[in-house]
């Protein structure tokens, strides 16, 4: 018997408040506390605060440039960078507490819509960037993950798997090349599913905007024209570039993160462990990552033989962080809503 959308997303619902109480349960029945306060109470101030501007700002304020890049070569419109920082950290505050950061996805899509012509270009925009994002992550990990499988520190077992999915994504990705080189008909057909399932995310983003999708009268965009930019080659690579830039920085700041706790892993593990990093936290099985934060930095830097107390301790420097990077964007968005107030009392 199949489960109705409402008990679906009533059960989704349920699951992110078990999940991370589940894992935080699990954690702090198993750290040790002593450690665990030793290496908070040696947290080295400074390392923290280059992770926040290295780790947090940095890489919003690339992000922002990508958003940019995109609208303007993709799309013809030219919103100031100023502005879609501006959308950006409201649209980090507004999602933050929103599985997989759904809420900031239509936060953006809304605040942008009109300026960038159309919903579906904004959802296409916010939607495309998605997709090749993960693809130019899947590509910094494929390259990464050769350069530290041998300082990897976990059970044989465990890397053996690790290298057993590491095989069968080179496979994968050599068969994708192969018959992206076999001629535009094949390439053709193995890319058209993949257009019509990315339309239809296009489209549902926009519906929960809340963006009317015929508009004054027919539609003039489907999803999948509106999507039509991406499938460029050059368009492609200045995506991943960007998402491979970012992530770099990303992983800069998370090594000043754990050196802040006084663990020294080199810039290529924290490549691989932010990324994967990156992918769980677009898991919809949480709210603010709670719980799950925690935990993949346990298991993840556990993977070099970092200890449950220096990780852990590492992830509150974190959330501290992400707690600031959220708060700005709530300071922007009420310092915002009251000069919009002032600027419609004054119109009366």
């Amino acid at each position: 018997m199949g489960f109705s959308r409402p008990n679906l997303r009533r059960l989704a619902f349920w699951c992110k408040l078990v999940v991370p109480a589940a894992l935080l349960t699990v954690i702090f029945c198993t750290v040790d506390f002593r450690g665990l306060l030793h290496s908070l109470a040696t947290v080295n101030f400074k390392l923290a605060v280059a992770t926040l501007f290295f780790g947090y700002l940095l890489p919003t304020v690339i992000s922002t440039w990508r958003w940019h890049a995109i609208l303007r070569r993709f799309y013809g419109s030219d919103i100031s960078r100023g502005a879609l920082l501006k959308h950006f950290w409201i649209g980090m505050f507004v999602g933050y507490l929103t599985p997989s950061g759904i809420g900031t996805d239509i936060y953006r899509v809304r605040a942008t819509a009109a300026r960038a012509g159309g919903f579906e270009k904004s959802a296409a925009v916010v939607v495309g960037e998605k997709v090749f994002i993960l693809l130019g992550n899947v590509l910094l990990l494929m390259g990464a993950y050769p350069l530290v499988s041998d300082l990897m520190a976990a059970d044989p077992r465990v890397n053996h798997a690790i290298t057993l999915l590491y095989g069968c994504g080179l496979a994968a990705a050599a068969i994708l090349l192969l018959v992206a080189l076999a001629g535009p008909e094949l390439s053709g057909r193995l890319v058209r599913p993949f257009r019509v399932k990315i339309g239809a995310a296009i489209d549902r983003l926009a519906r929960q905007a809340g963006i009317t999708v015929a508009g004054a009268g027919e539609r003039r965009w489907s999803p999948v024209t509106a999507l039509s930019p991406f499938f460029a080659w050059r368009n492609q690579g200045l995506v991943i570039a960007f998402a491979i830039l970012g992530q770099v920085v990303a992983s800069y700041g998370g090594r000043l993160m754990l050196l802040s706790v006084g663990v020294d892993l080199p810039l290529t593990a924290h490549l691989v462990v932010w990324t994967l990093i990156t992918f769980i936290f677009l898991m919809p099985i949480s709210f603010g990552t709670l719980g799950v934060r925690e935990a993949s930095y346990i298991v993840l830097f556990g993977l070099f033989g970092v200890g449950k107390e220096s990780a852990l301790a590492a992830s509150f420097v974190g959330l501290a962080c992400t707690l600031i990077l959220i708060g700005i964007g709530g300071v922007i968005w009420l310092a915002d809503t009251l000069l919009r107030g002032a600027g419609k009392r004054h119109e009366q």
